[in-house]
């Protein structure tokens, strides 16, 4: 009884951690699409604030790596809220496109880059799940996220970019 118990359990913890890309290609048929990935909970920013705050990064710490040319900064945000405004040299990869076509970013974002990615702010999802797909999904290993998103850039007061170049 004991055993049966045991093995039921291990399945049913082991399937979502081990299954998520089989879960994605099998759900998406296409080698393109992210639309149903599902990142293990345990390496989840979506799921785990602890994932989520190890990858964090301040404002403060952004604007060093920016005026370094250190990191390719992404805004997950929609493509209407990038042109309202944006922080001056992000890249704009909404994150349903990328779900509909991961190329989008692996045409253009080589995978060794040091990334960044934002979005509108602690209530705001999308940068957590684009950096799923990056670290989780396409192998990106140094992506972290903008703390408090585009609300903390605000806050600092600093300078946002109108339009839709970088």
């Amino acid at each position: 009884m004991k055993a049966g118990w045991l093995i039921r359990m291990a399945v049913l913890l082991l399937i979502p951690a081990v299954c998520g890309g089989v879960h994605y290609a099998m759900a998406s048929r296409s080698e393109k699409s992210a639309t149903h990935f599902v990142a293990p909970s345990t390496q989840s920013a979506v799921v785990s604030e602890e994932v989520a705050e190890r990858a964090g990064i301040t404002v403060e710490q952004l604007g060093q790596l920016l005026a370094a040319g250190l990191t390719v900064l992404i805004d997950a945000r929609p493509a209407d809220q990038y042109v309202e405004g944006h922080i001056a040299g992000a890249r704009s990869f909404p994150v349903e496109a990328v779900e509909g076509d991961v190329s989008l970013i692996t045409s253009q974002i080589d995978q060794m880059a040091d990334v960044v990615v934002y979005c509108e702010g602690k209530e705001c999802e999308d940068s957590a799940r684009l950096y799923d797909i990056l670290t989780q999904l396409l192998g990106y290993p140094n992506v972290r996220l903008l703390r408090g998103g585009m609300e903390a850039w605000r806050a600092a007061g600093l300078p946002l970019r109108k339009g839709a170049s970088p």
